[in-house]
């Protein structure tokens, strides 16, 4: 709970500048988690739901 009364009195530039860095912070997460994916695929030879999405539309 005081995390929030904290947030409540923080300026709206602070404010932006954490969510900023909140959403630079989610990008690199989720740009680290794309790349271990990709290497997990290759790696195991695995097939992507990529692949298999245009396997089926080659199929119809």
């Amino acid at each position: 709970m005081g995390i929030f009364k904290e947030l409540k009195n923080l300026s709206p530039e602070r404010l932006k500048e954490l969510q900023s860095q909140a959403q630079q912070g989610q990008k690199m997460i989720d740009d680290m988690i794309e790349k271990r994916v990709k290497q997990e695929i290759e790696e195991r030879d695995l097939v992507s739901r990529d692949e298999v999405q245009k396997m089926i539309e080659d199929i119809k």
